[in-house]
Order: C-alpha cells, then structure tokens, then sequence
C-alpha cells in the first residue's frame, strides 16, 4: 500500500472518531419536569354540606348558608398553593367539603388554621402573604359553639 493511500485511510478513521465523539457530547440533559401546582377551588354551588372534625374527634356540621359562603370563599381565596408534602406537621382541624356529585375532599388544617393539606392530592396551601387565620379560626370557634 503507498503512504498516500495510508494517510488517507487513517485520516478518515480519524475523522469518523472525532464526529462520532463530537455527536456524544451534545447529548441533550433531560429535562425535569416541574409538578404541576393545582390552585385550590370549590365552587359554592357543588357544595352539599362542610363538616369540622373537631381536636376531640367532633363532628360539626356547618348548616348556615352565610357561613358556608363565607368558609368556601376564604378557602378559594386566601390560600396559595405550595408543593406536596410541604408541610410535615398538622392537627388543628380537619374539615370535609362533601360535594353534590358523591365526592368528598378532606382539608387538613394546621397552624391554627395558617395552611391545609388536601388529603388526596398531599398538596400544601398556605395563606396569602397579609391574610389572617383568624376570621376563620372565629368562624369554627362560633360553629362549634352551636353544638
């Protein structure tokens, strides 16, 4: 074989590693996909009954229209949505929206009413920044008061 056919050979073996290893460095990284945050809404109209589960294992059910109003209003409203499992720690009530399509949605409620949990999607919602637990805090006070 001449030198020439030599070189040419050995430059296109070269050539074939340099891009074959050129092409492996511009592997793309996959992409983490970030969890989709669901904003917390119930509408006032599917709402068939709000029952409080009091710290010693009462139930309260919430009958007045006004009251109901203002519960899911606030609920829709003053909370923002975090990432699940964001809170560890909860137990100052758990209230029960039930729904007039036979559902029901579990709200886990903590920090005296400072966050809640939904118990089947484990997302986190926490008041707006300048939102207070407390009308809430005094809306189940008064509620349970009825009992």
């Amino acid at each position: 074989m001449s030198r020439k056919r030599i070189w040419i050979v050995l430059w296109g073996v070269i050539l074939t590693l340099v891009v074959s290893c050129g092409n492996a460095s511009d592997t793309t990284k996959p992409t983490s996909e970030e969890p989709v945050i669901p904003e917390f809404n119930v509408p006032l109209q599917d709402v068939a009954a709000v029952i409080i589960l009091g710290a010693e294992g009462n139930e309260t059910e919430m009958t007045n229209p006004d009251d109901l109003q203002t519960f899911i209003n606030f609920i829709n409203t003053a909370y923002h949505a975090e990432s699940p499992g964001a809170v560890t720690e909860v137990g100052y009530r758990n209230v029960i929206i039930k729904l007039k399509d036979g559902t029901a949605k579990t709200l886990i409620f903590g920090g005296y009413g400072s966050y809640f949990v939904v118990s089947d999607t484990n997302f986190s919602y926490f008041l707006q920044p300048g939102q207070s637990a407390d009308a809430l805090r005094d809306l189940i006070d008064r509620i349970e008061a009825k009992e």
